[in-house]
């Protein structure tokens, strides 16, 4: 399945979509320091920062990941 990550950290989830065979084509992140992370290891998916933003969804997702806030973050 092609996959929007709302809340993507630095891509814990996707791995772990990527690795059971899905393809994440839409990160959405706005953490600085997870972004310059997100920004190195991108694997062709588009790189978000804003979800609020106008339409953001791509017509190709078929699943919606949204990862939780890490304990201790804020």
């Amino acid at each position: 399945m092609k996959v929007a990550s709302l809340f993507s950290g630095i891509g814990g989830l996707d791995f772990g979509l990527e690795q059971s065979g899905h393809e994440v084509v839409l990160q959405v992140e706005r953490d600085p320091h997870c972004v310059q992370v997100r920004q190195r290891q991108l694997h062709g998916g588009e790189l978000v920062t804003d979800i609020a933003g106008s339409r953001i969804l791509r017509p190709d997702v078929e699943l919606c990941a949204a990862g939780v806030q890490c304990r201790g973050c804020q």
